[in-house]
């Protein structure tokens, strides 16, 4: 703060007004992120451009973005981070060159365009992109799409050393972002039940059409070079080849799991992190093998009445929410309900006939 940070300071100042001296009293917190691996020994230089830096800092980001909707923090409060692992010459930064050999065999440097004329071939810089580089590409896609953080309820089992994920939503609400990370070598599953966003939209709805944008490790460790876990030039020869196992983002289509309905089933592969993209769609339930075909409901969302129409005599009408709770019951009358005094939701219609049988129609409630 007694440094170069005073001018940054007075111009954010200028444009949003922080102050403790005006009724809103807004103020603002600076904090600094310091990822450098410079002035430690080799062996602390495990993390550098490694799996596991990917999983620090996804994390660490994602958690100060949540600050700022941390419960407890008083109205008009703003916390703001700097990055700086990025500069300075430290084997953290997203984009440095490939200074060492068996690097530069790596990516090609004999083949087009890397094989140029120049001064001294042995000390051309060729850029690489590191593993924090691949990381930033896709949280990235938050600030690219003006996502909006979206808090969720989230259980995990114990024992589980993963974070839980963080979601946003796009401004349409036509998409939701599942930012996770999986430190595990095995696959992780996450079900997902967007019951909670109904009073969002004013109807039910549900996830669909999920895919994968994600950096994918071999093993915890995988890096994209300039990790001090391998040593260059003994480590590794031509018996023993290197190579950068961490040199791209992957898409993957979700391959999905068993959930009960109304529900979305992530499966990530072990050692991936990244983000789960998901369409938000009306919700419509899918129910076979009905008594009767020839019983229709309508309107299908309703707001105020529900009109049933049969062949058959209707005896009683029940409705029951999703969660198994009788809300209505009607002797007479069956045949139009009012349905006004219902939350939104998801409800199911039983038609009771005189012969026995019933009949089983979902509805939406607006």
């Amino acid at each position: 703060m007694l440094t170069r940070y005073d001018n940054d300071l007075d111009l954010f100042n200028l444009d949003l007004n922080f102050n403790l001296t005006s009724s809103i009293k807004k103020d603002m917190w600076v904090t600094e992120w310091n990822l450098k691996d410079e002035g430690t020994p080799n062996n602390g230089k495990i993390f550098t451009n490694s799996y596991q830096h990917t999983v620090l800092l996804q994390e660490w980001w994602l958690k100060n973005l949540k600050l700022n909707f941390t419960e407890g923090y008083r109205e008009n409060f703003f916390k703001y981070a700097t990055l700086q692992n990025y500069a300075g010459g430290s084997g953290v930064q997203m984009l440095t060159p490939a200074d060492e050999d068996v690097e530069l065999e790596i990516i090609g440097q004999d083949d087009s365009p890397y094989n140029l004329p120049a001064g001294d071939p042995a000390k051309r810089n060729y850029y690489v992109k590191r593993t924090v580089g691949y990381t930033m590409d896709l949280i990235s896609e938050i600030n690219k799409n003006n996502l909006n953080y979206f808090p969720a309820t989230v259980a995990t089992y114990g024992h589980n050393p993963n974070l839980t994920p963080t979601f946003f939503i796009t401004p349409a609400k036509d998409f939701i972002y599942m930012y996770f990370t999986n430190s595990r070598c095995k696959e992780q599953r996450y079900v997902l039940n967007p019951s909670g966003m109904t009073p969002m939209f004013g109807y039910v709805v549900e996830l669909e059409n999920a895919e994968m944008f994600v950096v994918d490790a071999f093993q915890a460790y995988s890096q994209s070079g300039k990790s001090m876990i391998y040593d260059f030039n003994s480590c590794y020869t031509p018996v023993n080849p290197y190579d950068m196992e961490i040199n791209q983002t992957y898409n993957y289509v979700n391959p999905g799991c068993t959930a009960a309905e109304g529900s979305l089933c992530i499966t990530v592969p072990g050692f991936t992190s990244g983000y789960v993209k998901m369409a938000v769609v009306p919700y419509v339930p899918r129910i076979a093998d009905e008594i009767n075909s020839s019983l229709a409901i309508y309107p299908n969302p309703a707001n105020n009445l529900l009109n049933i129409s049969t062949t058959e005599q209707i005896v009683k009408v029940e409705i029951i929410s999703m969660t198994g709770a009788k809300m209505f019951e009607a002797i007479d009358n069956c045949n139009t309900i009012d349905i006004s005094i219902l939350s939104y939701g998801m409800y199911q219609v039983i038609c009771n006939f005189s012969d026995g049988s019933s009949v089983t129609k979902p509805f939406i409630k607006l």
